[in-house]
């Protein structure tokens, strides 16, 4: 018997210990916007979906109907330039079809030999955003990165000295690290599309 949404967003809040009340002030909505949700057995409105979905790190898609894979178009947003920045493009490079697993996905093209030998020129740098708060769980991944003030990385991310602050590690060991950074978002290096050799 397949799994209703009711049952998946208890299945889902159980998974990382939140009551109704915490899901809800992590989702930013009313304190007893999820208790009421779950007691009157309602569907709630898409902004609603989108925010408990955030807050439970999951796809809309995989909390309104359990379907956890997103297939989607993946826009490459930038390419990688001097040492571990990339740099945004202002028009669509190309788009690629991507199966992934949570958050809005996107992707940057490396470019020069700056990586080697982990990525190569060419190569395609693909991961899905997520919020600072989800960051936390990511210590150690490599990850795509916008900064709060505006610095495009690609960097490996590592605990910051407080809550919400993250030091972000080059991949070049000459260059230095950067402490205590504030997240716009990240997102975890999913796939690696590898350039044809």
């Amino acid at each position: 018997m397949r799994e209703g949404f009711h049952a998946r967003l208890v299945r889902l809040m159980g998974e990382q210990n939140l009551n109704p009340t915490t899901l809800s002030r992590k989702a930013k909505l009313g304190q007893t916007a999820v208790r009421d949700l779950l007691e009157k057995q309602g569907q709630p409105r898409l902004k609603t979906m989108r925010a408990l979905a955030m807050a439970l790190g999951v796809t809309v898609s995989e909390l309104a109907d359990g379907d956890g894979t997103l297939h989607q178009k993946v826009l490459v947003i930038g390419q990688t330039s001097d040492r571990d920045s990339w740099t945004p493009k202002a028009e669509k490079v190309e788009e690629i079809e991507l199966r992934l697993d949570a958050g809005e996905p996107v992707a940057v093209r490396v470019r020069g030999n700056q990586y080697s030998p982990i990525y190569k020129d060419g190569d395609l740098l693909i991961g899905s955003k997520r919020t600072p708060s989800e960051a936390q769980h990511l210590i150690g991944s490599d990850c795509i990165i916008l900064t709060d003030d505006g610095h495009h990385l690609l960097r490996y991310l590592a605990r910051g000295s407080g809550r919400g602050r993250f030091t972000l590690r080059p991949h070049d060991p000459s260059e230095e690290e950067l402490r205590d950074v504030k997240l716009s978002w990240v997102a975890p290096i999913q796939i690696i599309r590898r350039a044809p050799r």
